[in-house]
């Protein structure tokens, strides 16, 4: 964070934009045929999308290699360069290297970040309150980059948003001052959770995320929790069944047009090219989340029938199947565990899914040997 001192020279020296207090504006001046067109296309999209996630038997088949991927863009959006595999192969137990290990961290909180989210929500039956959104920001920041910066509480210095990391002439906004978040932060808890609001519920999603970005209301960790809490929204307003939308994998193409958008909205108040733009987005990773769940279900559909064709004494088999695509790196003692059986029948039937072409090993490792699914791993990786 920023001394004061700081802060009153960045001020003194440049023109830098500052917090508005804009929140929330009166949509009827932004709306036009090409953003109410935009509205009902993105709409339509993510109910494709439910659509789809209901006829898949086992929906965590997909939701978690959707978590993954949208942990893995929403954290490259921020520097990270971890990847797909650096994350499953963490999950199997395999150790990495303290660089790829301290940037897999990342990934994983976020992505239990979301979980921690979900289950709050869910479970709980909690309304999205600056309670839930401070206990995720713990899980996220906890063992990371940015730690002792108050996890899981809202700042009490000053915050600035820049190019550069640590480079005071690259700052390009200002958050408002520590003693304005809690009432900040208190008003957004209340959009977000009207009882009859009179908004589009995607539109309400773009403006709170404006929002919540423009008030940083956190030490660290922002913008990943902001992109977080856009799938929680329309999860909890009912407009996305299941969190598959990957919305980080557009603000990460287009990430330079993500920043001016919501800049944009501060320095000339233009809500509508930002609200345009959060839409965009909406609609095509809607249909780009379909296509790869498309993927994802017709590979296990496909390794699930050649197992059931060549594996049909083994009971075990099918069920680790779908275990395989839970958990794309798996070792026998794991899938023994999983599958409540014995180590010899777990390895047995790992072996048998290598020759069948399902999972690849590395025939270098001779203890709690790992079996990939590479199949699943490249499809989590495409861009």
């Amino acid at each position: 964070m920023l001394t004061e001192e700081q802060i009153k020279s960045i001020r003194g020296k440049n023109k830098v934009p500052e917090y508005k207090n804009i929140f929330p504006p009166v949509l009827s001046r932004f709306y036009d045929d090409e953003l109410v067109n935009l509205a009902t296309e993105a709409s339509l999209a993510i109910g494709n999308l439910n659509s789809y996630a209901k006829i898949v038997p086992n929906p965590d088949l997909l939701i978690g290699p959707m978590l993954l991927r949208e942990a893995l863009a929403s954290s490259r959006i921020e520097g990270t360069e971890a990847t797909a595999r650096d994350i499953v192969r963490h999950d199997a137990g395999i150790k990495l290297s303290p660089k790829i290990r301290g940037e897999a961290f990342e990934v994983i909180n976020h992505r239990e970040s979301t979980k921690l989210g979900l289950k709050l929500l869910d479970e709980k039956d909690l309304p999205l309150v600056n309670r839930v959104i401070k206990i995720m920001h713990e899980k996220l920041m906890l063992g990371v980059r940015g730690e002792r910066r108050r996890l899981g509480s809202f700042r009490v210095g000053s915050n600035a948003i820049a190019t550069e990391e640590n480079n005071i002439e690259s700052i390009i906004f200002l958050p408002p001052s520590a003693n304005e978040v809690e009432n900040l932060m208190k008003r957004l808890e209340a959009y977000l959770n009207e009882k009859e609001p009179a908004v589009n519920t995607i539109l309400r999603c773009a403006l709170a995320h404006y929002e919540f970005e423009a008030i940083h209301p956190f030490a660290d960790g922002n913008g990943r929790l902001g992109r977080v809490l856009i799938s929680l929204f329309l999860i909890k307003e009912k407009i996305l069944r299941y969190p598959l939308l990957y919305m980080s994998g557009y603000l990460l193409r287009e990430k330079e047009l993500y920043y001016r958008a919501l800049l944009n909205v501060t320095v000339q108040e233009d809500w509508g090219g930002w609200l345009k733009f959060f839409l965009q987005g909406v609609k095509e990773q809607a249909l780009k989340s379909q296509v790869i769940l498309e993927k994802i279900y017709s590979l296990y559909q496909r390794n699930k029938r050649l197992v059931e064709d060549n594996m049909k004494k083994s009971v075990y088999a099918p069920r680790l199947v779908e275990k395989t695509f839970m958990f794309p790196v798996i070792t026998a003692p794991q899938a023994s565990k999983l599958l409540k059986s014995g180590h010899a029948a777990a390895m047995n039937i790992l072996r048998e899914m290598v020759d069948l072409g399902l999972l690849k090993v590395n025939s270098r490792d001779k203890r709690n040997i790992p079996f990939y699914n590479e199949k699943l791993i490249n499809l989590l990786e495409e861009a």
